[in-house]
């Protein structure tokens, strides 16, 4: 919300009542202001979860979470963000997303890039998706679906036409476009 990042009570995701004077105690909800680097501007873009934690972007700035309860730690990791909450996902225990700059890996650390072998200038509402072999981007600018293998560093592509979403469901993926029809990416068209 804003500048604000919030955490529910313990076990109980509709409870959002904050420490008080009285009461102060790990299984009450937390919430705090986080943007202490002046590079973090805007508000959120998109939450993902990456290895348990929670990751918040900006457009243009990514901090992380930690710990399991209240209090929770606000961790600056840089400015990397993600353009928004369908421009990520996770794949083969990394968190993947799609900024301004292009196409990410995160896993802790800093995040990698891997797509500047692609050469595309323009990667705004970027698609992500993938199952357990590929990662896949549909990129509005380049009107194309771009598979990328990890262990060969490697792009594809796929030309099924305009693309309103991508999404998967840990084995398959799914594209639904802009013509309402919902198609397997490796397979055809599937239905309406």
């Amino acid at each position: 919300d804003g500048d604000r990042i919030y955490a529910s009570a313990f076990n109980d995701c509709g409870d959002y009542e904050l420490d008080t004077a009285s009461d102060i105690g790990a299984s009450n909800a937390w919430a705090t202001t986080s943007q202490s680097d002046t590079r973090a501007s805007g508000g959120f873009s998109a939450v993902a979860c990456c290895d348990g934690y929670a990751v918040c972007f900006r457009r243009d700035f990514m901090q992380q979470v930690y710990n399991s309860k209240n209090p929770f730690r606000i961790v600056d990791i840089g400015t990397w963000g993600c353009l928004d909450n369908f421009s990520h996902c996770n794949w083969n225990s990394t968190l993947a997303f799609a900024s301004d700059s292009g196409i990410w890996l995160y896993s802790g650390g800093y995040p990698r890039l891997i797509s500047e072998k692609l050469d595309i200038r323009d990667y705004t509402g970027t698609r992500l998706a993938a199952n357990g072999d590929q990662l896949y981007a549909y990129v509005p600018s380049e009107n194309r679906i771009f598979t990328y293998e990890n262990t060969g560093n490697s792009w594809g592509e796929r030309d099924i036409g305009n693309v309103a979403m991508l999404r998967d469901n840990g084995r398959d993926v799914y594209a639904i476009k802009n013509d309402g029809s919902v198609w397997l990416v490796d397979r055809g068209e599937y239905g309406e």
